[in-house]
């Protein structure tokens, strides 16, 4: 992805009796401003593009309520050089993506998928994940759920309780409760799948990851210290 930035800088006096001449001149490009603008973007794991803005101010200039500044992005979904734009390669030009680790169903048009009806905890289930190469499933679809619905269907289950019915997602609410979001640091109204089930979130501060409930593909909220099969995905 490559982006084209488009900063307006706006520093006038914004009181009556300013002359444009007098804001034109606050605007002069040699005058020396200790003001750093960092931008930075990237395409994380699940396919969302993520972008930061950092502004660093050692002037004291924006402590003046008197003035602003705008920054505006304009995504563009092409590449570019800084001379023409070039047009994304086609699958063919694609490199072969690597398999995460043994075990794992590509489904098409999502990704690769492993099932683990061994129960972990939240943070085991997580690093385990991680360790294959991959991370601790998303839900993004209705289409998403009924896959991983299909694919726990075909395996022994571990659990003769409640808990048989549930798999670890990679989603929390550790760090602010009640503000559910990816282990990319995403919000859960950005995944496209927020099915929560009736009166769920329901554990306050106690219940701070999520699960799934396979049979009817609600989430609910849950301690991180209870122990679920979980899925991993290497998303495409």
């Amino acid at each position: 992805m490559v982006f084209r930035y488009c900063l307006l800088l706006c520093i006038g006096g914004l009181s009556a009796g300013i002359s444009s001449v007098e804001s034109a001149s606050e605007c002069d490009p040699s005058r020396d401003v200790d003001l750093k603008i960092s931008i930075k973007s990237r395409l994380n794991e699940t396919g969302h593009l993520v972008a930061q803005v950092k502004l660093e101010d050692g002037s004291g200039m924006l402590q003046d309520k008197k003035h602003y500044w705008e920054v505006d992005f304009d995504h563009d979904t092409s590449c570019s050089s800084l001379s023409e734009p070039e047009s994304l390669p086609d699958n063919s030009e694609m490199p072969d993506r690597e398999i995460p680790g043994p075990f794992y169903e590509l489904i098409p048009n999502l990704g690769y998928y492993k099932l683990h009806n061994q129960p972990r905890k939240w943070f085991a289930a997580r690093y385990i994940c991680q360790k294959e190469g991959a991370h601790l499933g998303i839900i993004n679809s209705q289409i998403e759920a009924h896959y991983v619905k299909e694919m726990w269907n075909r395996l022994p289950k571990l659990q003769n309780d409640w808990r048989k019915g549930f798999v670890f997602l990679g989603v929390s609410d550790l760090r602010s409760e009640r503000h559910w979001e990816t282990i990319f640091d995403e919000p859960l109204s950005r995944t496209g799948y927020y099915q929560w089930g009736p009166n769920e979130p329901d554990g306050g501060t106690s219940q701070n990851c999520m699960a799934l409930y396979v049979d009817n593909g609600n989430l609910i909220d849950t301690t991180c210290e209870q122990e679920f099969a979980f899925f991993c995905e290497n998303t495409l």
